[in-house]
């Protein structure tokens, strides 16, 4: 991965992906741009807590239905399926996959050269910049993005070219990637812990 400052206001960047970072780029675009799960983190929390409330009705005598556990099963299987899922998905679009790109950013927008073929995007015709620990994602349409890996020696001056050219309002921080099962076992215990020390005599 290297960068060639071409001019004050020019910076050329061969990029050299891995399957991790398409992976990476894929997972994120999963979770942001697929209808019902931008409120992910929400249902995460409600599927962690609705197990709670029915067990202690159950605790206090309620008569609850079937269905009341049905639903308290699929909220747990919730909270491990959907991440499983969207990671079995991301790694399966990535599976086997380098890409040797060229991207070429100036004052009006940015190009990229893959396999000889160009493709020029104006900064005002960008539909989102996003960023994971390890990748940007420059998105034409929420559909159809680019990738670059973060760090490296051009790191510094990318991310500051992006910053100036990027408004606020289209630039997006992945602050989901904690998402996974082990996170819902956390959640969970976080719950119960909340639970016990509520429910506790004082």
């Amino acid at each position: 991965m290297t960068h060639e400052p071409a001019s004050d206001t020019r910076l050329t960047v061969d990029v050299s992906l891995t399957p991790a970072h398409i992976e990476d780029a894929l997972w994120l675009t999963l979770r942001k741009h697929t209808p019902g799960l931008r409120f992910m983190p929400l249902t995460f929390l409600f599927a962690a807590i609705a197990p709670f409330v029915i067990a202690t009705m159950k605790m206090r005598g309620y008569a609850l239905p079937v269905s009341a556990y049905i639903f308290s099963a699929a909220c747990i299987a919730y909270l491990f399926a959907v991440p499983l899922g969207l990671r079995w998905l991301s790694r399966r679009g990535a599976k086997a996959r380098t890409d040797a790109l060229r991207f070429v950013f100036d004052e009006g927008g940015f190009s990229v050269d893959a396999a000889n073929a160009v493709r020029r995007l104006n900064w005002n015709e960008l539909y989102e910049c996003a960023s994971t620990r390890r990748v940007w994602v420059l998105y034409e349409k929420p559909s159809v993005f680019h990738v670059l890996p973060r760090g490296g020696e051009h790191g510094a001056a990318l991310e500051a070219l992006l910053l100036a050219h990027v408004p606020p309002k289209r630039r997006m921080r992945d602050v989901l990637g904690w998402l996974s099962p082990g996170a819902a076992v956390l959640l969970m215990l976080l719950v119960a812990t909340a639970y016990v020390l509520w429910s506790t005599p004082r």
